[in-house]
């Protein structure tokens, strides 16, 4: 009877242990100065896109996903601390994120994950250690290394894999005659300068989104080989708009909206969300599908309650700043699902990141000669004004500013309210002491 009991305590024994889940691994993709609206999937005409479509049509597609800031360094500090960029302590360009700063890789890798990151990295090296691996394989796109991580991983743990490429970030490499594009591909937006010099710059972006698209290929390819892709969550997007006037470095939403994709067990394929979610919300998310406990310095939440419920209102707003990219860029704004509001300092000017693109050089030329319309000029201003306010509703782009309309006055007032009670909340010590 003894033996029997025993054996039928071993039996429960082994079916509970295999019973036990096994942990969900994560690959994030992260693009590099990508607009949110240049993918196919996201309604683009011209761009060829096909792996990174197919994601979105695996999984689900969030419409209304923002960043916290336009300009690398801060936003991705931002992405892998769930935290504002004022809170990081890496807010501009090129600053070092602190090593107190909890990246997510420390409470995954706490946890029992390989923690990897291959291609740019761009936060300084004081949370390395937080990491199995940081590493840039030589390469243009930031890519190559890709596909040998996944190889090369220990096979005894589930992993988080942050794969940064560098496209389609500049210098572009020259267009080739049999390229996937050319000059008359280019789709050219109000605020660009159309000529030769705009449309081989267009053309140049177009064919590095496409050769970043390859390389997302044969990441699917090899976690389908390796028989993970059931239990993989992918997640792709980018840290910024593209590097074209009124996008990158701003706060428009062709500087903040960003293409969030996310495929994985517990996602419905061919989904979508137009709920508003904001990429400090990223890392919270990762961390609840790993079954490890949110850590309370995040300020973003999980979004996996969209999984099962795409129309939730999960957000009423979000928040996004800008301090500067090797130029004083100080701004505010809060963006609900009708208006942007966007508060500029005192010394907050507009600049062109084009310096080193045939469109940018074409658009200086033209600028010093009197040849721009208001629009074009724009980034050329050197104040921006004090408030912008857009209906994003019938308005896009971005390119009609309210914030002297009568009208619009009660949604101004209570916008900048908005952002002035989250300056206080998350304690925006610059924004609530320099704020004109």
């Amino acid at each position: 009877m003894k033996k029997t009991l025993g054996w039928l305590l071993v039996c429960l024994l082994c079916s509970v242990v295999q019973a036990a889940p096994v942990p969900p691994n994560f690959v994030v993709i992260i693009a590099d100065d990508l607009g949110a609206n240049d993918l196919g999937a996201f309604g683009h005409s011209v761009i060829k896109s096909p792996n990174i479509d197919q994601l979105a049509k695996q999984g689900m597609q969030f419409n209304n996903a923002f960043l916290s800031t336009s300009s690398c360094t801060a936003s991705r500090a931002s992405i892998l601390t769930g935290r504002y960029p004022h809170n990081t302590g890496s807010p501009k360009l090129n600053d070092v994120l602190p090593a107190e700063q909890k990246t997510v890789a420390a409470y995954l890798r706490n946890a029992g994950y390989y923690t990897a990151s291959i291609g740019k990295w761009h936060n300084g090296g004081l949370v390395v250690p937080q990491w199995d691996v940081v590493k840039d394989p030589p390469g243009e796109s930031g890519a190559e290394g890709w596909v040998d991580a996944l190889r090369n991983r220990p096979k005894d743990k589930p992993f988080f894999f942050w794969f940064a490429s560098r496209d389609p970030h500049v210098p572009y490499a020259p267009l080739q005659p049999d390229g996937p594009y050319q000059l008359q591909d280019a789709v050219i937006l109000p605020a660009y300068l159309d000529g030769p010099d705009a449309r081989y710059t267009i053309a140049q972006y177009y064919t590095e989104i496409t050769r970043l698209d390859s390389y997302v290929g044969k990441v699917v390819g090899e976690l389908r080989a390796q028989n993970l892709l059931d239990n993989t969550y992918i997640i792709f997007l980018s840290d910024n708009g593209a590097p074209m006037p009124r996008a990158k470095t701003t706060l428009y939403d062709a500087g903040i909206k960003t293409p969030l994709i996310m495929t994985g067990a517990r996602i419905v394929a061919q989904s979508q969300s137009n709920a508003l979610v904001s990429s400090i919300d990223i890392m919270p998310t990762v961390l609840e599908l790993a079954g490890v406990a949110s850590a309370e310095s995040m300020q973003g939440k999980s979004f996996v309650s969209l999984f099962k419920n795409p129309t939730e209102n999960f957000r009423s707003e979000i928040f996004s700043e800008q301090f500067d990219h090797g130029f004083v860029l100080n701004r505010r704004a809060v963006r609900n699902k009708d208006f942007l509001y966007i508060h500029n300092f005192a010394e907050s000017k507009n600049r062109c990141l084009l310096e080193a693109q045939p469109m940018g050089k074409a658009l200086i030329q033209a600028f010093q000669a009197g040849r721009l319309n208001p629009e074009q000029a724009q980034c050329f201003d050197r104040h921006s004004p004090v408030e912008e306010l857009y209906d994003v509703r019938s308005d896009a782009l971005n390119r009609h500013n309210l914030a002297e309309s009568s009208a619009y006055a009660e949604t101004k007032n209570a916008m900048r309210q908005r952002l002035l009670q989250q300056a206080r909340d998350t304690q925006d010590v610059v924004y609530l002491q320099t704020a004109r």
